[in-house]
């Protein structure tokens, strides 16, 4: 315990005022003096009933050091008193030993306690307990009781008559179950050197710029140094990074196909809740969770997506990442702000992973209150050539930032994540229609079409879509809009407005796809492209106010998802799905069970332009696309009969088609390729 300074020499027994309040002696230290030759005074005036064991251990440390050539004491007192200290430091620790060896050999007597008498004249005791006495953690509305029962174990051990705790069920040290730690794994295969440089450029360009999830910077010094070689855990998050890279190259090394970057993730092994996190590992073991997602997302592995999703967030949520603010006053560091990164990225995967999978989440944007990302990019961050000293986390007005488009993003994500929780739900429970909230569903949806306009109002010119300056930013955002648009109104289809809001966000979303760069990451862009192809379908089987063009939007998002399958084994899938809804609506009832990859015949129906010219990246026309339905809020309907204005979703012309029931049966995801083995995969 640290005395009050100065009290002592107040008081007239030479006591602080804290140590008399806990009756323990008090061992106030004067400062180091060379009266003293380097050894304190509670050294110099030794006493074994108030000596600190630190203190022998920092004469221990300055004995053995090789560099600075030890003071030896000229007082003979001083020099007999050391002698003193350490031969009864030497004695405690032989004393220790041969109990622990009497204990490990011989069972104890039944009845017998092995709690050791405690010496109340010494203040270690009060120094360990202050040391766990732990309030920095938040715990919602229950940390007032966390500081309570930290306080009662603090009291429990400083007046050990009171302490009922048995050790053998709280502190028990040898049990290994307690201390997991890390396996050892084999040491991790690298990417030759030029690939490795090639692998982390390309990752930068493509996959970084949508997830900021790496500070690049920080990163690319990191690799040079060759930490990868010499940390397991940041090895590991540059092995992820090879293998998300690996989509887009053609180098043989990485593999072909839908096996790019099979050889890097396999390598991969996430951290679980159980084991010892390391502290100075704790965003490399982060950052790997994300990595591993996209990936496994990639391949249709939905269990392993969803496990590393939920894991990464009880992690995340066990370090108090959801609590992470940036405080007035407080140094912000690189380091937090990554882990803030980090957590909103988790946060996303859910949302997206759960949405495709129809599953729970493991999040709840009402339970938890991080800070969005500062919207600074990487070359202004602190310690950057950049950087002003004088004001960190400061991006110049005049250059917007990229960081802007995935904050705005997040907020889109957040309007989703409400639908999920709400209309979404398995059931809905009794209590809305008990407070007269019948139509609940359907207000909870225009309330949640009023908040997307919001949101499409709020954007910056920069980042909003401009069919005259394409940008991946902006037909990322634009994607994501009508994507999160279709999914809050597809469970009100037999309403006009949601019907109408459907369809034409389907068309909208459509036509973006087509200028969507191909040389871009296509996680939003897959589930819109089925999504809007499965809608648009449902509207030509029996919309009244559907148009061939609807046929051809068809046509654009399968031209699409057949570029993405080469790499993107999700892609194949979803375009057999929308192969699948085309003949069972077109062909009879006897033959709308088709095998999958059938003929291909169907298709000549399907209009299916060049849209894509020449070259692989090229857009559709040289002239911008203007949008049939341009990027607006979507107006309600009001007064208008959708039976006499629109019968495209009517429910009574679907009676022949069981569609619920196929796309609920459907085998979105399924196993992985054929060829790679996961049996021996673990994660």
């Amino acid at each position: 315990m640290k005395c009050r300074p100065g009290d002592s020499a107040q008081r007239a027994d030479n006591q602080c005022t804290n140590c008399v309040s806990f009756g323990a002696q008090c061992t106030h230290v004067a400062a180091l003096s060379r009266k003293n030759q380097g050894l304190t005074l509670n050294m110099r005036t030794w006493d074994k009933e108030a000596l600190k064991v630190d203190d022998i251990k920092s004469q221990i440390d300055a004995i053995l050091s090789e560099t600075t050539p030890y003071p030896v004491p000229k007082d003979n007192r001083l020099a007999g008193a050391l002698i003193k200290a350490l031969a009864e430091y030497a004695r405690q620790l032989e004393q220790q030993i041969a109990t622990q060896d009497g204990a490990s050999s011989a069972p104890a007597s039944r009845g017998t306690s092995s709690v050791p008498p405690s010496n109340h004249g010494s203040v270690e005791p009060v120094e360990r307990a202050m040391s766990r006495l732990e309030i920095s953690r938040e715990f919602g509305a229950t940390k007032d009781v966390k500081v309570l029962q930290s306080a009662r174990a603090l009291k429990a051990e400083l007046d050990p008559a009171h302490n009922i705790r048995r050790k053998a069920f709280w502190v028990s040290p040898e049990q290994s179950w307690e201390y997991l730690d890390m396996p050892h794994f084999a040491p991790l295969v690298f990417p030759d050197a030029d690939l490795l440089d090639v692998l982390v450029s390309l990752y930068f360009q493509y996959f970084n710029p949508q997830i900021c999830l790496i500070h690049a910077p920080t990163f690319r010094r990191q690799i040079a140094k060759g930490l990868h070689y010499a940390s397991h855990a940041f090895g590991s998050v540059v092995l992820g990074v090879c293998a998300l890279a690996s989509r887009y190259t053609d180098d043989l090394r990485v593999g072909e196909g839908h096996h790019k970057g099979w050889v890097y993730f396999s390598q991969l092994r996430a951290v679980h809740g159980g084991q010892c996190l390391a502290k100075e590992n704790l965003l490399w073991d982060l950052q790997l969770f994300p990595l591993m997602i996209l990936y496994a997302y990639s391949l249709t592995l939905p269990n392993v997506a969803r496990s590393l999703t939920g894991s990464g967030i009880r992690i995340a949520q066990t370090s108090n990442l959801h609590r992470l603010k940036r405080e007035e006053g407080r140094l912000w560091s690189v380091e937090n702000e990554m882990l803030k990164r980090v957590w909103w990225v988790l946060v996303t995967m859910d949302v997206y992973v759960c949405s495709l999978g129809g599953k729970t989440r493991a999040t709840n944007f009402e339970e938890f209150d991080t800070d969005l990302p500062l919207e600074v990019d990487d070359g202004y961050w602190p310690g950057e050539p950049l950087s002003d000293p004088l004001n960190p986390w400061c991006q110049p007005p005049n250059i917007p930032s990229r960081v802007v488009f995935w904050t705005h993003h997040l907020r889109l994500v957040e309007i989703l994540s409400f639908g999920q929780k709400t209309i979404s739900t398995v059931r809905r429970g009794p209590f809305w229609d008990n407070i007269g909230c019948p139509e609940w569903g359907l207000n909870i949806a225009r309330e949640l079409q009023r908040s997307l306009d919001a949101w499409l109002d709020a954007l910056p010119p920069h980042v909003r879509w401009d069919p005259y300056n394409l940008t991946p930013d902006s037909a990322f955002l634009a994607c994501a809009f009508y994507g999160a648009q279709m999914q809050i109104h597809r469970p009100f289809l037999h309403e006009f407005s949601s019907a109408a809001a459907c369809v034409g966000a389907a068309r909208a979303c459509a036509h973006i796809i087509v200028v969507y760069p191909i040389q871009t990451t296509p996680n939003v862009l897959l589930g819109a492209c089925l999504l809007s192809s499965v809608l648009l379908l449902l509207h030509v089987k029996e919309g009244r106010l559907a148009t061939k063009r609807d046929l051809e939007d068809v046509g654009r998002c399968m031209d699409r998802l057949e570029k993405y399958e080469r790499v993107y084994r999700v892609a194949g899938r979803y375009r057999d799905i929308i192969r699948e809804i085309f003949q069972l609506l077109k062909m009879p009832e006897e033959t709308k069970n088709a095998r999958k990859r059938g003929a291909d015949v169907w298709e000549s129906d399907i209009a299916r332009p060049n849209i894509y010219g020449n070259e692989p990246n090229a857009f559709c026309d040289s002239n911008p696309l203007i949008l049939p339905f341009p990027l607006q809020p979507a107006e309600e309907q009001v007064g208008e009969d959708p039976v006499d204005e629109f019968g495209g979703f009517a429910a009574n012309l679907w009676q022949d088609v069981d569609l619920q029931r196929y796309l609920h049966g459907l085998e979105v995801w399924g196993g992985p390729p054929t060829g790679v083995r996961t049996d021996t995969f673990t994660y």
